[in-house]
């Protein structure tokens, strides 16, 4: 195993390669997302009704099966709302119970890491509890949603895309990774500055 020093041209190629592994791992390679049909005007719902629009339409990216329930489900009959996830067989395995409140990831406002999100859920028991800590993070409307997914594992990169600067809104594709961890939330909760951010102009 021989170390060496990279050329300025080589160095380039390197980082250019790392640039397009990059746009291509969080589907931006040319857009943020790519739709399968663009013809269907898209709009903005809470957490779990974004996804569920999206998950077909995407080519660029997956998003896993989900199931969601509102609060009122859950007070008026959680049996029925316990039985349906263990319809989809995900009694047994390992869940992701994620906060969908009305507030959250909408059109004018993302609301990251406001409200309660549980991983590592196994079993009844588990999602029962993991249910009533993310309600109770919410302010206690009937209408918000809780959303439940299989959890997913051997993490290489998580983070966050923009199609713009957020900031000042100017014409950059930025991400927001993590690396390092196989954490899924690293860049989301804000409790590490140990993270990695690309910034690639749109013309570029």
């Amino acid at each position: 195993y021989v170390r060496r020093k990279l050329g300025t041209k080589e160095l380039k190629e390197a980082q250019t390669r790392r640039d397009s592994l990059l746009l291509e791992l969080f589907g931006m390679s040319k857009n943020i997302i790519k739709l399968k049909d663009k013809k269907i005007p898209f709009k903005f719902g809470t957490k779990a009704e974004t996804l569920e629009i999206l998950r077909p339409r995407l080519k660029s990216a997956k998003i896993l099966e989900q199931y969601y329930f509102t609060v009122e489900d859950w007070r008026r009959d959680k049996e029925s709302v316990i039985a349906a996830i263990e319809q989809k067989g995900w009694i047994d395995k390992k869940l992701i119970i994620r906060s969908s409140a009305l507030s959250e990831d909408i059109e004018k406002q993302s609301m990251a890491g406001h409200f309660v999100s549980c991983k590592g859920v196994f079993g009844k028991n588990s999602i029962v509890k993991s249910v009533k800590k993310v309600i109770s993070s919410y302010d206690n409307v009937g209408k918000n949603q809780v959303l439940t997914q299989p959890q997913l594992e051997n993490i290489s990169v998580s983070g966050v895309a923009f199609s713009c600067d957020p900031s000042s809104s100017g014409p950059y594709r930025i991400i927001n990774y993590d690396a390092a961890s196989g954490n899924s939330e690293t860049v989301t909760s804000g409790n590490t500055n140990a993270l990695n951010c690309f910034y690639c102009h749109k013309l570029s």
